[in-house]
């Protein structure tokens, strides 16, 4: 990428006026990420601390990033067929949020959510959406209780067709975010 040199405001306005497809090449994030994986395998790409002290983070490399994308991308796919997935995401700030998001855009459209909306709210974007798959938090997990809202309101979103949980304890008619990425 070419550096240009901002002395003047004249200089920001010419840099403005030539639109950010002047300094970005890729217009998906796959595309992106395949390049630097292409480029970079090894070099660490995401880093997950369970706390403030964590000795030993979960890590992923560009190619490890990459593949594990891609499998989330291949079941959001799988889950709604022949049609785009158009997935919701409720989800806090883990590690499986940037999984989630990054394989819905590969897959088709993310629609990620302030989860800490009420409910009356979150079915109305749900809904706004057309969304077929909410990712979301397992009921009862440590993190939050997202997960119990959404068994709550699901019925009320007519286009849902599954909900993705991440966690352990998984409702009996959800799809278990890491098992089916493992498949």
């Amino acid at each position: 990428m070419k550096r240009h040199a901002i002395i003047s405001a004249q200089d920001l306005q010419r840099l403005e006026a030539q639109g950010e497809q002047a300094y970005i090449d890729v217009n998906h994030i796959h595309t992106a990420l395949t390049r630097v994986a292409q480029r970079w395998p090894d070099r660490p790409a995401l880093t997950a601390l369970a706390h403030a002290d964590d000795a030993a983070p979960r890590r992923w490399t560009y190619a490890a990033l990459l593949s594990d994308l891609r499998r989330t991308a291949n079941v959001l796919k799988q889950l709604v067929g022949s049609e785009t997935p158009r997935v919701v995401l409720l989800m806090p700030p883990l590690p499986e949020a940037w999984l989630a998001l990054w394989g819905a855009e590969i897959a088709g459209v993310a629609c990620p959510i302030n989860h800490a909306l009420d409910d009356h709210h979150l079915v109305g974007l749900v809904n706004a959406t057309g969304a077929q798959i909410i990712v979301t938090l397992a009921p009862g997990h440590a993190v939050g209780d997202i997960g119990q809202r959404v068994q709550g309101f699901a019925s009320r979103c007519p286009a849902l067709r599954h909900v993705v949980g991440v966690g352990a304890q998984m409702p009996d008619n959800w799809v278990d975010f890491e098992q089916a990425r493992r498949q």
